[in-house]
């Protein structure tokens, strides 16, 4: 999938397209929504990597109200300067739509294309931080994030900045769960939760994923 590059209006409630803009302080975005085996994706970017994930049991209309905020009325921009970063979130897009799909077919283990998490800070943003250190395949506790940033009693805290993560998959919230071993809130829904360990969980064993009861990756969590 290639996306595409005109600047273009953003989509209405009934239809979700590809395409770019930019919010009202000037940032450059793009957007499109990607299929996958757990509902169409809508994936937003940035000149400095993706932004949002959204899942299929989100309003992806009103993500991308709010990243548009008030549309500029102005249209008189030259041409050339409206490309000004634009053609970087797109490759951006391009890349993360390749990306996740592999990770879907179980031929990616990790993803090399960048996060935007500018808007994410303080607490949130070390939590975020540690996600991304949660080996494919692996499973941590909220508990034992809150102690590995230092603050152990941030248990509750921990689970608040998983739910606002931004950008899910990418930043692997769905491999934090409770100290019992059960699955814990997801955005997503608690079957896509699963799916997702499921997935990871045959892919490193290099078995199919399992039918029914705890994955793998729960059960290793209650022991």
């Amino acid at each position: 999938m290639t996306a595409r590059t005109a600047l273009s209006e953003p989509p209405t409630t009934a239809e979700t397209t590809t395409g770019t803009s930019r919010r009202t302080d000037g940032t450059p975005f793009a957007w499109t929504t990607t299929p996958s085996p757990i509902g169409p994706l809508l994936v937003i970017t940035t000149p400095a990597g993706v932004a949002r994930v959204c899942f299929a049991t989100e309003d992806h209309s009103f993500a991308l109200t709010q990243w548009l905020g008030d549309r500029p009325d102005d249209r008189s921009a030259d041409p050339v300067e409206d490309r000004t970063g634009l053609d970087e979130a797109v490759r951006h897009i391009d890349d993360a739509v390749e990306q996740l799909a592999a990770y879907f077919a179980g031929s990616r283990t990790d993803f090399d294309v960048p996060v935007d998490l500018g808007a994410v800070q303080g607490f949130s943003a070390a939590v975020l931080d540690e996600l991304l250190t949660i080996p494919y395949g692996e499973v941590r506790s909220y508990g034992e994030v809150a102690n590995n940033i230092d603050n152990p009693a941030a248990v509750r805290a921990v689970g608040g900045a998983c739910g606002r993560n931004p950008v899910p998959l990418l930043v692997p919230c769905h491999r934090v769960l409770r100290s019992d071993g059960s699955l814990g809130g997801f955005g997503g829904g608690l079957d896509v939760k699963r799916f997702l360990l499921d997935l990871e969980s045959s892919v490193r064993a290099d078995v199919p994923a399992t039918d029914g009861g705890d994955t793998p990756a729960v059960q290793a969590a209650q022991r």
